[in-house]
């Protein structure tokens, strides 16, 4: 895992956080949807910090699996705010990056879970020739 998507899930958080602060909600609704919003983007890079300093394959591979669930639970609550307030003007780049964080996510967990399964077949293969 590079030190690019840890320097984006970073910034997604950061930018999630200014603009919670920018849109800070009146209502019920809008306190809690930006709340859960701000607990699910800044969780991302959080995670993955965690998944940097794992201390077992399985470790890494579950820590980025939690990063890319939070990933995905930001792009719900991005969603529901822009029906609730579509003339947002700060919605779409969040949108963007939340859509393009789940994809970077989901790769690099398919190709972890691809590379764990290798070694562990080569491991038995192994186990099989003595």
């Amino acid at each position: 895992m590079g030190r690019e998507i840890q320097e984006r899930s970073y910034r997604f958080g950061r930018d999630v956080m200014r603009y919670a602060v920018e849109c800070e909600s009146r209502s019920v609704i809008g306190r809690e949807l930006l709340r859960q919003l701000f607990r699910s983007a800044t969780s991302v890079g959080a995670n993955l910090q965690e998944a940097q300093a794992a201390s077992s394959r399985p470790d890494f591979i579950h820590k980025v699996g939690i990063a890319r669930k939070e990933a995905f639970e930001a792009r719900h609550w991005l969603r529901l705010r822009r029906d609730m307030c579509p003339a947002d003007d700060g919605l779409p780049a969040l949108q963007a990056e939340s859509n393009e964080l789940c994809r970077i996510l989901s790769s690099i967990l398919i190709s972890a879970r691809r590379n764990d399964a290798r070694r562990s077949a080569d491991r038995l293969a192994r186990r099989a020739d003595l």
